[in-house]
Formats: structure tokens, C-alpha cells, sequence
């Protein structure tokens, strides 16, 4: 009698083929699925010739990711995206919250923008919940604030998560900056279960909202106003000793807080020329000679 053994990696199948014994008094087996945990691997037997028609359970596994810009090495269709910048401030109402990313980021969006944004969202929630439902969700927190607070409230209000499992990823670099490889090297290490990653779960619910959310360490931040970096911006300018270029600045606050999408510091400079803080030189931009920078931020 034989067992077949399906073997499914990255959506190629390999049946293998494994002689059993009989067992006495043994009931017919029309099919057996087991999901090995902590695996990037899923198994399925099948019993042939007891039945035709038998049914076959096969598990799915999902890789949640909290960022569009991920490298993952995972096929496509398995791969789940929820990203809903919490980073940038906790707000319950989501035509506020959609006005509030435009103001930060420096965008204007029409009503039909911010719906569609709204629905995409909601839609990701969708396909997260879905997929509890019908097997694990894996999902994958690097060092960043945004991940984290995302995590957070997923688990916080999705109305099932027996499913999902967490694979907390340490610094200093971001997942989005990690090649594909390296990400799959990260699948060697055992994830959180619920019963370890529910501990993290308050810190939501006690967040400050309508601020700017900076990691401090592993889900602890500290609240910060919209303009609490402009005199971080300033403090580096004036060190340069020179007119620099825009992007030359902005690369180094995104190197220091990358917490926050150079958007967010590009409007900053934009709100600090406006006013007369900074001024253009040609194509670069310096420090007013009328303003002192203070370095209180250098010491963060």
C-alpha cells in the first residue's frame, strides 16, 4: 500500500512515493494534512484507493509585511501588505487621519484619492482576516515604529488571530533594506506566538494620538510634535559650514530617524524656507545668519 507525500516549496510540488504497512483493525484514511510549524514547508498525505473523490485539506500560510517597499523572496501570491503609517499619528477618523498624512507629507489629494486610499486599506484588513480564517498569517515586524504600531492594532481589533504568529526582526537595518536572501535566512528563527506577542498589546491602546510616534526600543516611543526635528534640520545645516543640497539633508535626517518618509522632512524644510529660517542659494539651502540653531537634538 502506498502513501503519497506531496511536498509544496514556493509553489513547486515533488510527490514522493512511500510504502506502508497495514495495520489490524485499522479505519480507511482518505487524507491527512499537518503543517509543520516554524517552516517555511507545507505537507500534505494523501491516502490512494480507499475512496475516489476524497477530500484534501491543505493549509495556507501567509507572509504579512507592513511595508509596499519589502524584497521579499516569497511567491507573490502568498504575500499580505498592511501599511497604515501610525508612525505619523494615531487618528480614529479615517477622513482626518487621510487629511493629516497629506498635511505632514506635502500632498494634495482629491476626495476620490483619499477614498481610494481609505478602500485599500480596508481591503488589506480584508485579506489579513480572510486569511486567519482559512490557515497562518506570519508577519514580519523590523525595527521600526511603523511596523510595529501596525502589528499592534491588527491584532488589537482583528476578531480572530489564534492564527497568527509574529517573527520579530532586530536592527540596525530595516526589512525594506534587506535583500531577499537575507529576509529568508530570517525564517531560521522561531516566531512569537500569541501568547507571547499578546504582552505588546497595550502599548497601543495607550498611545497618544495625533502625534508623531519615534522608536526608542523595541515597542517604546516617545511622542513627538509635528515640528520637533526642524531644529535637528537646522543644528545640521549650520555644522556643514556651508550652502549643501536638499537631498544631501534630507538623506541624513532619513539615516537618523527613518521612523518618518523623507516626504515628511521634505515638507519640513519647505514649512522653514517659507518662513525665512532658511534661505536658497542657487540650488542649495543654508541656515538664515539672523538664526542660531540650538544642538539640544544632538545629544537623541
Amino acid at each position: 500500500m502506498s502513501v503519497f507525500v506531496k511536498v509544496c516549496l514556493e509553489g513547486k510540488a515533488i510527490q514522493l512515493a512511500v510504502e506502508t504497512k497495514p495495520l489490524k483493525n485499522a479505519q480507511p484514511i482518505e487524507s491527512i494534512s499537518v503543517v509543520l510549524h516554524r517552516s517555511c514547508f507545507n505537507y500534505v498525505w494523501k491516502r490512494e484507493g480507499n475512496r475516489k473523490g476524497g477530500s484534501q485539506l491543505n493549509k495556507q500560510r501567509k507572509q504579512l509585511f507592513f511595508s509596499e517597499g519589502i524584497h521579499s523572496p516569497f511567491p507573490k501570491e502568498s504575500i499580505l501588505i498592511y501599511e497604515p503609517f501610525w508612525q505619523l499619528g494615531i487618528v480614529c477618523n479615517k477622513e482626518d487621519q487621510m487629511k493629516r498624512l497629506e498635511s505632514l507629507l506635502g500632498v494634495e489629494s482629491s476626495r476620490e484619492e483619499r477614498n481610494f486610499v481609505q478602500k485599500r486599506l480596508i481591503s488589506q484588513k480584508q485579506a489579513v482576516k480572510d486569511a486567519l480564517d482559512k490557515g497562518e498569517v506570519v508577519a514580519w515586524v523590523g525595527p521600526s515604529a511603523a511596523e510595529e504600531l501596525a502589528f499592534m492594532e491588527l491584532a488589537q481589533t482583528l476578531p480572530s488571530t489564534e492564527n497568527l504568529v509574529l517573527r520579530i526582526i532586530s536592527g540596525p537595518l530595516q526589512l525594506r533594506e534587506r535583500a531577499p536572501e537575507l529576509v529568508k535566512q530570517l525564517t531560521e528563527y522561531a516566531p512569537f506566538t500569541k501568547k507571547e506577542w499578546s504582552a505588546f498589546l497595550p502599548v497601543f491602546s495607550e498611545m497618544e494620538t495625533e502625534k508623531l510616534a519615534e522608536r526608542i526600543e523595541p515597542f517604546v516611543y516617545k511622542m513627538r510634535s509635528e515640528n520637533y526635528f526642524d531644529a535637528e534640520l537646522l543644528v545640521r545645516l549650520s555644522k556643514n559650514g556651508k550652502p549643501m543640497r536638499p537631498a544631501k539633508l534630507l538623506g541624513e535626517m532619513y539615516a537618523k530617524r527613518p521612523d518618518f518618509p523623507v516626504p515628511f522632512f521634505r515638507k519640513r524644510i519647505k514649512f522653514l524656507i517659507e518662513t525665512g529660517i532658511i534661505e536658497r542659494v542657487g540650488n542649495e539651502i543654508s541656515v538664515h545668519s539672523k538664526v542660531q540653531p540650538s544642538g539640544d537634538h544632538d545629544r537623541e
